[in-house]
């Protein structure tokens, strides 16, 4: 009787390691991880060299939602942003890509319906701004289509809020590429 339950709870266990290893190396290993808990992280930009800073969790990429801007008159500069999970929608760990700004003129620079900003590459001579930007998929949604925008031309923080009751976040910046180079506006949006 006992090595009968003991043989049963092995290959119970067996079949258990095995479903877990079909998981790991099939489509649904694309997921960075599911979104278990809200994450916030604060990342410094200026006067940290020239660098990508990309939001992350553990092993998971985070959603930009707050810029935190430095308006001096003979500089202004994103100081940095802040980035948190999107509730209950993971985001890819393998569909990304960036978007160029600088030397490509002024105007709207945004991601694909479906992804969001993940990271920044800032460049901290000259003009000392946010010269690229990663977008990430958020997997099995797509962006609201509307035209939602924060002046980021302030001291202090410019904040994705919500549009009719949904939380907002980064998908896109109008990028003045003449004079002082800088972020103008953040352009947020939402999932459904």
């Amino acid at each position: 009787m006992y090595l009968k339950s003991f043989l049963f709870l092995v290959i119970g266990f067996w079949f258990c390691e095995l479903d877990a290893y079909e998981l790991k190396h099939s489509q649904e290993a694309e997921i960075s991880s599911i979104v278990d808990t809200q994450a916030f992280k604060f990342y410094t930009m200026l006067g940290k060299g020239n660098n990508w800073h990309i939001a992350h969790y553990a092993n998971r990429r985070l959603a930009v939602h707050i810029l935190s801007a430095l308006n001096a008159q003979e500089d202004r500069s994103l100081y940095g942003f802040q980035a948190k999970d999107i509730d209950g929608m993971p985001l890819s760990s393998t569909q990304r890509y960036n978007v160029y700004m600088n030397g490509n003129g002024n105007g709207w620079y945004e991601c694909a319906s479906g992804f969001v900003v993940t990271g920044m590459y800032f460049y901290d001579q000259g003009d000392r701004s946010v010269e690229r930007f990663e977008c990430t998929r958020v997997l099995g949604k797509a962006t609201y289509p509307l035209f939602d925008f924060q002046n980021a031309d302030i001291n202090g923080p410019v904040v994705c809020g919500k549009v009719h009751g949904k939380d907002t976040y980064t998908t896109g910046f109008y990028y003045q590429d003449s004079g002082d180079d800088r972020i103008r506006f953040m352009l947020c949006g939402y999932f459904y």
